[in-house]
């Protein structure tokens, strides 16, 4: 859904309009629209790794970075393009298995 909503922004403006669309933010205390996409991409991931009981990965952590330096480098749409491909990736090749407690036993 994410990614048809890009296409859909980027089919109806310039590229140069897009990428400003990128460090658009609805409210003043909200992280811009690149920052947005990067933390579903990264609660997607967490989510992930957390059932598998694994440490995030390094594109992830990556990610995250991104999303801190979001005020000073935005992105483009391209790059958020790229981003949610790679979490749609990860996602669509993921196979649920059993769940069984980590090492630590069930956490909530």
């Amino acid at each position: 859904m994410l990614d048809r909503l890009l296409d859909k922004a980027g089919a109806q403006v310039s590229a140069d309009q897009a990428d400003a669309l990128m460090s658009a933010r609805i409210a003043a205390d909200m992280y811009p629209l690149s920052a947005q996409v990067r933390l579903t991409v990264v609660q997607a991931l967490e989510a992930i790794c957390r059932l598998r009981d694994e440490p995030k990965t390094e594109r992830m952590l990556a990610i995250g970075a991104e999303v801190r330096n979001a005020d000073d480098a935005p992105g483009t749409l391209a790059e958020a393009r790229a981003v949610l491909a790679h979490a749609l990736e990860v996602l669509g090749g993921w196979v649920p298995t059993p769940w069984t407690p980590g090492p630590s036993g069930p956490s909530l």
